[in-house]
């Protein structure tokens, strides 16, 4: 093969596959969660209610703020919170401009609760979603509403 049909197929190549392969980049991009370093003190407000609960005194309206530090490695966050006397682990993951955060608390060795955070990441300083949660193995309490995290870096 002579170094000009090899020239003529590499122009080729780059004409038809290099587009391609951008797109697919930053559309892998995309659904990683790149762009997004949502690292930093978090100040959650909690805006929801509280219902089914054994302890009547914890039925009704419901708010935050909670103050978390979160990390984050790749587009995975992680953080941790004590409210009152339960201990919260959060592990979230970033898709596109999506943020799913699991929080688990631990009442006691028999009690556990769980929420879950959907949220849109509107910038790197700002998510604005709902949540929803409840008792996992100790009660019929139920929890849902909306949340905004401010970030600061």
């Amino acid at each position: 093969m002579t170094y000009t049909k090899r020239c003529k197929k590499a122009s080729i190549f780059i004409v038809l596959f290099l587009p391609l392969l951008i797109i697919a980049s930053m559309f892998n991009g995309a659904i990683a969660g790149e762009g997004h370093d949502l690292a930093g003190i978090w100040a959650i407000h909690f805006q929801g209610v509280e219902e089914g609960c054994g302890d009547v005194t914890k039925n009704g309206a419901k708010s935050g703020p909670y103050t978390v530090e979160i990390t984050q490695d790749d587009n995975v966050l992680y953080g941790m919170f004590v409210d009152h006397k339960t201990t919260n682990i959060m592990i979230g993951k970033i898709t596109g401009n999506s943020l799913k955060m699991d929080v688990s608390g631990i009442v006691s060795k028999e009690c556990n609760v769980k929420t879950t955070m959907k949220g849109d990441i509107s910038n790197t300083n700002q998510i604005k979603g709902t949540y929803t949660g409840g008792d996992v193995n100790c009660g019929t309490c139920k929890w849902k509403g909306s949340f905004v995290v401010n970030i600061e870096k």
